[in-house]
């Protein structure tokens, strides 16, 4: 692994969006993955493409059982002799998805531990897997979170925003474009249901209402395929986040869907 700031902590997607999630994250110290939901040849090219390889990885965490986020992380765990760290809840959901594993560290949704060198605070959310969570990393004082599959705006998100350095933050539909697409009602329902994503408008709220100055990345993700555009996303944020964008040296990008995002510098003392 190639040498990093002392007291630097890294975020990147790999991949994101409804196709498939994956978020590599690394300080001086060691380096995980949040969830695993394309191909492990293809998580491998997206190491390769920052300059890492899967040899500097200490496990990987899985934020819940949907086959967007854990296609691959049973492979990657054979095949790299990693741990996989997930709710109890969401190992049952997933045991079929994937296979045999070696190393499996299980936690209740709600925990807070130390792993590798991070502080992990893991978040309960209404999102439709079975016990789901968003993740809190926590390096010094600087603090990242990695925050999809959230449901709806519920009070514990609103809580952290408030306390986050930087954010990987769900920005998953145009409601419009939900509205006019091609998908049936009962899936329409599902997004737009309390256990299913929040949209572009609902993400710039959320920083607009609840994020404080200390905010400085944003990393729009997990966008649909066919009911949002990463051109809607960042219109909808800036017009909806007006305000808060008016602060000093925010930087707001969308994660791309099949390719790494550039990499979150965020700096602790």
């Amino acid at each position: 692994m190639r040498s990093l700031p002392v007291n630097e902590l890294r975020l990147c997607t790999i991949a994101s969006g409804s196709s498939g999630n994956c978020v590599f994250a690394e300080h001086s110290g060691g380096a995980i993955l949040i969830d695993a939901g394309i191909s492990g040849k293809k998580i491998a090219e997206g190491l390769k493409h920052i300059g890492r390889n899967p040899s500097c990885l200490r496990g990987i965490f899985v934020t819940h059982d949907h086959t967007d986020h854990v296609n691959a992380a049973g492979i990657m765990a054979r095949r790299y002799n990693l741990p996989l760290l997930m709710s109890r809840g969401t190992l049952e959901g997933s045991r079929h998805k994937l296979g045999k594993v070696a190393r499996v560290e299980c936690f209740r949704a709600g925990d807070k531990f130390s792993y590798e060198g991070f502080e992990i605070e893991t978040i309960p959310t209404p999102h439709d897997g079975v016990e789901p969570v968003a993740l809190v990393l926590n390096r010094g004082k600087t603090r990242a979170g990695v925050l999809t599959d959230l449901g709806h705006k519920f009070d514990a998100l609103r809580e952290v925003l408030a306390t986050l350095d930087g954010a990987v933050l769900e920005s998953n539909y145009d409601p419009v474009m939900l509205k006019n697409g091609p998908y049936p009602a009962y899936l329409q329902n599902r997004i737009r249901s309390d256990a299913g994503h929040i949209s572009n408008e609902e993400a710039a709220q959320l920083v607009q209402e609840h994020a404080s100055a200390r905010l400085k990345v944003v990393l729009l993700a997990h966008l649909s395929q066919n009911n949002n555009t990463p051109d809607i996303a960042m219109k909808t944020f800036y017009a909806k986040a007006e305000e808060f964008l008016k602060g000093e040296g925010v930087k707001v990008s969308v994660a791309p869907r099949h390719e790494p995002s550039p990499m979150m510098r965020l700096r602790f003392g």
